[in-house]
């Protein structure tokens, strides 16, 4: 189910909006909301929204791992395989030994 946080990514998404984008309270939502609503986005069975936090996440900061294992995730569901090696490569490469794993697997997954 989205929370209303989910509900302001897909519109800030939509319109266009800088990741800063501010919730009904005022708040700012962090990178690390707009990476759990991309993650929601994916379980929910949407990708290309869940492709669209990342790259967000990614224009702010181009070697976070959790935006790029999240681009991984949404690459592969949306069957481009080819980006998803290309950002599972670069997770893979700025990852630290226990992110290594995960953006391994991604990649093997994305050749299978």
């Amino acid at each position: 189910m989205f929370n209303r946080f989910s509900i302001l990514a897909a519109l800030c998404l939509s319109l266009g909006t800088p990741l800063a984008a501010q919730t009904p309270t005022g708040d700012a939502m962090t990178p690390q909301q707009f990476f759990d609503v991309g993650a929601t986005f994916l379980r929910a069975g949407q990708p290309q929204d869940a492709a669209r936090i990342a790259d967000s996440l990614l224009a702010r900061k181009a070697d976070d791992v959790s935006a790029l294992i999240l681009r991984t995730e949404a690459a592969i569901a949306l069957r481009d395989y080819a980006a998803a090696v290309q950002f599972g490569r670069t997770a893979y490469n700025n990852a630290t030994n226990n992110r290594k794993f995960a953006a391994a697997r991604l990649v093997a997954l994305a050749h299978a």
